[in-house]
């Protein structure tokens, strides 16, 4: 559904996730959005430009590719409203991209629990209404605010890494 160019700008990123949201919570209530983040990409400091070999250009992508990266993740409070959401976006084009669906596990999905939600801004105060009786149950405490998953570790071993990959290719 994203691309990992689109994925590394931390305010892109926020956009997206943001947008998702907002037309998922038509088809119910949303209980968190999963967005994998690509790997680091090294940057060389100077005036030449960075040239990635082909060996760390792959490297990335299937690392990418092992980590989700492309694909976006939302959880519903119900079955109905992930049902709704799958019929209503399966096939639709975000950014110039088909969008694909599938139901997966809550495995999948994050593991435990799934990242909160962007926090709402809190509604203006009315000064002048009555304070609450005794009686009236405290208000709900405020949504958690939403916190940019960092992109995934780079890999321990390079080198290893590279010799798989040239294995692979000569078989």
């Amino acid at each position: 559904m994203v691309t990992s160019e689109e994925l590394q700008d931390d305010e892109e990123y926020q956009d997206i996730v943001e947008d998702i949201t907002e037309e998922c919570n038509k088809f119910g209530e949303v209980e968190g959005v999963r967005i994998p983040r690509p790997v680091a990409r090294k940057q060389k400091k100077g005036w030449a430009p960075e040239t990635m070999s082909a060996v760390e250009a792959d490297q990335n992508r299937r690392m990418d590719e092992a980590n989700g990266v492309g694909r976006v993740y939302v959880m519903f409070t119900s079955v109905d409203a992930a049902k709704k959401a799958m019929e209503a976006l399966g096939g639709r084009q975000f950014g110039g991209r088909t969008i694909l669906v599938a139901s997966v596990s809550e495995d999948e999905f994050v593991g435990e629990k799934p990242p909160p939600l962007p926090a709402l801004p809190a509604p203006p105060v009315d000064d002048s209404a009555a304070p609450p009786p005794a009686s009236a149950p405290a208000p709900a405490a405020p949504k958690p605010t939403f916190v940019p998953q960092p992109p995934p570790p780079k890999p321990k071993n390079l080198d290893e890494e590279a010799d798989d990959l040239l294995n692979d290719i000569l078989g």
